[in-house]
C-alpha cells in the first residue's frame, strides 16, 4: 500500500440535483442512518495510519484520546492476534475504537480463527479490508467482506475508495478508472458489489497543495465536484460518507502538499461538515517513515511517538468538531450551494437555491467564494457558510428573524441582524427556528 498517491486530479460527469427548499421548516426527507453511535455523542474523528500496532502503549491512545480521536486505524499489519487483542485493550482505556488490520484480513478470504478472536472486544470499531482498490479487486473482495460478516456481522468492514484521479493502471491489469470517472465504471461497480454490505462510503482527497510559487493553491473544482457526487449518492442510499483531512506534509510526482495549518484544516473540515460527512479522517496521524513519498510533520514522530507542533493544530480543530457536533451529527443536508465563482458546474450557486423565511437578506462579499448549506436537525434548522478562500477573509452581511450565531465553541448569541468578518477556510453557523 502507497497512501502518498492521495492525488488532486478528477475527472467526473455526474450529475447531482440540489432541491431548493422553500422553507426551512416544512416537509421532511429522512435522514441518512448513521448506525451505532458509539462516540459519545460527536461527530467520529479517524487518525488514519494511526498508532501502529507494534508501537501500541496505553500512553499513546491516552494522547490520541487528548487530540479529540474516538477512532485509530493502524499503519501496520500485525499477524500476532495477541498482540492486536493487547491494542485493543490499550484502545479501550482510553475510550478509543479500533478498526482492526491484519494479513489475515488481506487476503483472498478472512481467516476464520482470526477474526473470531476480536468479535466480543468493546474496544473493537470494525475491520479495515481495504484500501483505494481498482474494480478489478471488487470480487475478491467481495468474497473477503462475505467472510468477515458471516463470522461477525455486527462490525463494520471498511473499504475506502479509491482518490480522485483521472486513470491508473494497476499490477499490469490495464487502466482502471476512479470513483469519478466520466463512464461511472467504478461508481456503479462499487455500488453493485458493496451497497448493502457497508454502513457508509469513504472517500479520500487532498485540495490544498503547494503551487509553483511556492503560496498555497487549492485545487477547488477537483475537490468540490468529488463532494457533490459522494455526497449525493450517499444520500440516495441513506448512508453516511466519511470524508479526509490531510495532517502530515508529503510529496507526489506532481505537486508537494504542504505542513497543514488551522486554516488548512478548516477549509477541509468545514467543507465536509457543510456537505454533511459524518466522520473525519486524519491521513495521517502517526508520520509514515517507510511509506516513500517524503512522509514528514505529522502529529506524532514515528521515531519518538512525541508529539509534533500539527499535534495542537489537529487538537484544536478536533476541540471545534467536538462543539459544532450539536450542529453536524446526523444533520440532514437540505442544501449545498457555491456563493462567489462556482468551483464547478456541479456546484449549485446561491443564487438558484430559496433561503428560508428567516433570513431577510444575506451578503457574502470579500473572498473568492463560499460554501453555504442548510442543514435540519430534528427542529432546527443551520445555515452554514464556509469561506473557500485561504489568502483572503470573507464578510458576510445578514438580516433576519430570531438568528442565532453558533460560536465555534458551540455557544450561541442571538442576533437580529450581522456583519460578521470569516478568516480563510474558516465556517459561520446560524440557528434558524420557526417562531
Amino acid at each position: 500500500m502507497n497512501k502518498s498517491f492521495k492525488g488532486i486530479v478528477i475527472a467526473a460527469a455526474i450529475v447531482i440535483t440540489v432541491a431548493a427548499t422553500s422553507a426551512c421548516f416544512g416537509e421532511r426527507s429522512s435522514a441518512p442512518q448513521t448506525g451505532h453511535d458509539d462516540s459519545g455523542g460527536q461527530i467520529s474523528v479517524l487518525g488514519w495510519f494511526g498508532i501502529p500496532v507494534s508501537r501500541s502503549e496505553a500512553v499513546h491512545y491516552q494522547t490520541m484520546k487528548e487530540a479529540g480521536f474516538t477512532h485509530n486505524l493502524p499503519g501496520d499489519y500485525v499477524t500476532d492476534p495477541s498482540r492486536v487483542l493487547a491494542d485493543l485493550d490499550h484502545a479501550q482505556t482510553a475510550g478509543i475504537k479500533v478498526f482492526i488490520v491484519g494479513d489475515a484480513l488481506t487476503e483472498n478470504a478472512a481467516d476464520t480463527a482470526f477474526v473470531s478472536r476480536f468479535t466480543s472486544h468493546p474496544a473493537l470499531a470494525g475491520y479495515k479490508v481495504w484500501d483505494e482498490p481498482f474494480t478489478y479487486d471488487y470480487e475478491r473482495l467481495h468474497r473477503q467482506v462475505e467472510k468477515i460478516r458471516s463470522i461477525d456481522p455486527e462490525h463494520p468492514c471498511y473499504i475506502n475508495l479509491l482518490h480522485s484521479g483521472s486513470a491508473f493502471k494497476g499490477e499490469n491489469k490495464g487502466v482502471d478508472y476512479n470513483a469519478a470517472d466520466i463512464t461511472e465504471v467504478y461508481r456503479e461497480e462499487y455500488l453493485r458489489k458493496f451497497a448493502g454490505m457497508l454502513p457508509f462510503i469513504s472517500f479520500d482527497q487532498y485540495p490544498i497543495y503547494t503551487g509553483k510559487d511556492g503560496q498555497r493553491a487549492v485545487s477547488d473544482s477537483l475537490w468540490y465536484r468529488s463532494l457533490e457526487i459522494i455526497s449525493g449518492e450517499a444520500r440516495k442510499l441513506g448512508k453516511p460518507f466519511w470524508a479526509f483531512a490531510l495532517a502530515t506534509a508529503h510529496s507526489v510526482p506532481w505537486c508537494a502538499f504542504p505542513i497543514p495549518s488551522i486554516q488548512d484544516l478548516r477549509l477541509q473540515v468545514y467543507s465536509n461538515l457543510a456537505y454533511g460527512a459524518q466522520c473525519i479522517q486524519y491521513f495521517t496521524y502517526w508520520t509514515p517513515s517507510e511509506e516513500g513519498g517524503g512522509f514528514h510533520d505529522g502529529p506524532i514522530d514515528w521515531y519518538t511517538g512525541a508529539k509534533n507542533p500539527v499535534y495542537g493544530i489537529v487538537q484544536q480543530m478536533n476541540r471545534e468538531i467536538i462543539a459544532l457536533s450539536k450542529v453536524f451529527l446526523r444533520a440532514e443536508v437540505l442544501w449545498t450551494a457555491h456563493a462567489g465563482r462556482s468551483p464547478h458546474a456541479l456546484c449549485t450557486p446561491l443564487s438558484r437555491v430559496k433561503l428560508p423565511d428567516a433570513i431577510r437578506t444575506l451578503d457574502i462579499t470579500g473572498s473568492d467564494g463560499a460554501v453555504v448549506s442548510l442543514l435540519k436537525k430534528g427542529e432546527d434548522c443551520f445555515l452554514v457558510m464556509v469561506n473557500r478562500d485561504l489568502h483572503r477573509d470573507m464578510t458576510v452581511m445578514i438580516k433576519g428573524n430570531a438568528l442565532k450565531r453558533i460560536e465555534k465553541d458551540g455557544s450561541t448569541v442571538v442576533i437580529s441582524g450581522d456583519t460578521h468578518t470569516v478568516t480563510p477556510g474558516d465556517v459561520l453557523i446560524y440557528s434558524l427556528n420557526n417562531d
